[in-house]
């Protein structure tokens, strides 16, 4: 937790001098959008509906923030904001913490907790650098992007909970993974409640995780069947929720119906058409959404798992819980990547969201570990000259993959960083 406060009270700092001057007046649409829509539960108790037409179900966290800022009696909208900013800006960061801690704990090189911690503080600021997103004006980080929407809150959750996932494996304490286990699941039902895209990024990655950790899953049925269950209640857990949500007035997007899901060839034939859809339109936004930091995360993690195979010299030798967190990591980061540039695969999570959604996927991606992780690797080294080396190579990796191979899109990265400091 001191990590966390030492490295993010520069930018914490620069955040509240920005706020004071109120520069949310050039700040996008987008912010202004959800304020508005936090005022209208503030003043009606109804969102103000800014787009004709358009419905939304994301109404639990205006809700939220509207009870809590009528609570404490504050009707200012620029310090909404503030507040809004800076408390889901710490949560990013813990989270995000959270999670690359975990698994460069389990998965990464051994070292000493203290550089283990800063390695996953640089790996939590390469996420909210480098998980930018693309709109006709403004090419923005995570931080400012998000600083003031719902998914600043259910993004960030999500990466908690796949980190608590990890962490439950590998306890060798039962009434810790019960606890952890439960905690997991709360977060998870908190995620539907609030936005329910995030909870499909969680399913995705139980899915990849229960394959990976199975050995260990049965392990743990061994001694206890309750650990186990909760790992596959979230799958049981959603069709329930989307059941009692709306009851309680938190209306949800529509899932496919059972007669839909039974008529396979309509619904593949469906899927390609829009799968085709988003390649043709690009809606998956390219190098917008998983641009060259987050392309070099993951070919760093490539070289981390080619160099933990050379050295092992078997693929059979590999099974061992280490070798399995590392390769976890490298396939959600690519599996996350490619899913919205893939016709079948985006096509499919047209099918569950819409196709201008489907390019959100690429958010769930854990690139950031292989920055993380290669950190840890050079931060072992004895010699200055090879750490320097090490620190500078995925540096020139980025610059050599945009001027070279990418023709030139760095601006997108660059701007992404520019603009968050553009202010300070």
């Amino acid at each position: 937790m001191g990590a966390i406060l030492l490295g993010s009270w520069p930018y914490t700092l620069s955040v509240l001098v920005i706020l004071r001057s109120r520069p949310f007046l050039r700040l996008p649409y987008d912010m202004w959008h959800h304020l508005m829509l936090i005022r209208g539960w503030y003043q009606d108790g109804a969102p103000i509906l800014t787009m004709p037409g358009v419905s939304y179900h994301e109404v639990l966290w205006h809700r939220v923030w509207a009870s809590f800022f009528k609570f404490i009696h504050v009707s200012d909208v620029f310090v909404w904001a503030k507040i809004i900013h800076c408390t889901q800006f710490f949560w990013t960061i813990f989270c995000v913490f959270y999670f690359v801690d975990v698994f460069i704990k389990h998965g990464g090189e051994n070292c000493l907790p203290k550089n283990r911690r800063l390695c996953a503080l640089f790996g939590a600021w390469c996420f909210i650098l480098g998980a930018g997103t693309f709109s006709s004006q403004y090419q923005l980080s995570w931080i400012l992007w998000y600083g003031v929407n719902y998914q600043g809150l259910t993004l960030p959750t999500y990466f908690l909970s796949a980190g608590l996932l990890l962490e439950l494996v590998f306890s060798k304490n039962r009434s810790r993974s019960l606890i952890l286990g439960l905690l997991s699941i709360f977060l998870f039902a908190l995620i539907i409640a609030f936005h329910p895209m995030e909870a499909s990024y969680f399913l995705i990655f139980l899915s990849l995780f229960c394959l990976f950790f199975l050995p260990e899953i049965k392990r743990l049925a061994q001694t206890s069947w309750i650990v186990p269950l909760l790992l596959m209640s979230p799958f049981v857990l959603t069709p329930v929720l989307y059941l009692i949500l709306p009851l309680v007035g938190v209306p949800l997007p529509r899932l496919p119906i059972v007669g839909e899901l039974a008529n396979f060839t309509a619904l593949w034939s469906r899927a390609l058409d829009i799968g085709q859809s988003i390649q043709v339109q690009k809606l998956h936004r390219g190098l917008s959404s998983f641009n060259e930091l987050a392309i070099t995360g993951c070919g760093l993690l490539t070289i981390l798992f080619g160099l933990r195979l050379f050295r092992t010299r078997s693929l059979r030798k590999l099974n061992d819980p280490r070798s399995r967190v590392l390769a976890l990591s490298l396939v959600t980061s690519f599996a996350f990547g490619l899913m919205p540039r893939l016709t079948l695969s985006s096509g499919v999570l047209g099918l569950l969201t819409t196709s201008e959604l489907v390019w959100r996927f690429s958010l769930a991606s854990p690139w950031f570990l292989g920055f993380a992780m290669w950190a840890m690797l050079f931060t072992r080294q004895k010699t200055t000259i090879t750490r320097l080396g090490a620190a500078l190579g995925p540096l020139a990796a980025i610059f050599l993959l945009s001027r070279f191979v990418l023709n030139g899109p760095f601006n997108t990265t660059s701007s992404s960083v520019f603009r968050s400091l553009e202010l300070v």
